[in-house]
């Protein structure tokens, strides 16, 4: 479920193939992701900002990496921008830590490439922790992301057309 607002006490596969083949992704749709958020039974926020962490802290890829093994470290990591209100308005600041927590594939592991890049995010809300999950498919997080994506989901949070491009 989207969280529609900010809580100050909570601050809120594609594939898996063997090391011989290649990762098949759709392409990514944000207004898809806040689909999957709505329908969750976790809790989650959308973010719009800035993330700055270690690069170095982020996975590669490993070939022999098994698909039983576990999803690497989480990583710190500080976010800097807004967050969607319940008016579909990237509007209330937010600056906090939350964590980035890479998800594997097999040999693939989702990340970022670079600290400082702008992200918009569908972040899970546990306790008081902001997490975001960061597949290989990138189903949630997304980079370079362009205004009329950010307008479609706004519509979606006021409950007006919500359609994939899918």
């Amino acid at each position: 479920m989207i969280r529609k607002t900010f809580l100050a006490s909570a601050a809120l596969a594609t594939a898996l193939a063997g090391p011989a083949h290649a990762l098949s992704c759709m392409q990514p749709d944000p207004v898809f992701s806040f689909q999957q958020a709505e329908q969750s039974d976790d809790a989650y926020t959308v973010l719009n900002g800035t993330v700055t962490f270690n690069p170095n802290d982020m996975p590669g890829r490993d070939i022999n990496r098994s698909p039983s093994t576990p999803d690497p470290a989480p990583v710190r990591a500080h976010f800097e921008g807004f967050y969607l209100t319940q008016d579909g308005a990237f509007t209330t600041p937010i600056s906090r830590d939350i964590t980035l927590q890479p998800v594997c594939f097999g040999p693939w592991c989702g990340g970022l490439s670079r600290s400082g890049e702008d992200l918009l995010a569908f972040a899970r809300i546990e306790g008081s922790a902001i997490i975001v999950d960061l597949e290989p498919c990138n189903n949630w997080h997304f980079t370079n992301v362009r205004a009329d994506d950010l307008a479609r989901i706004g519509a979606c949070m006021r409950g007006e057309a919500c359609e994939t491009r899918n």
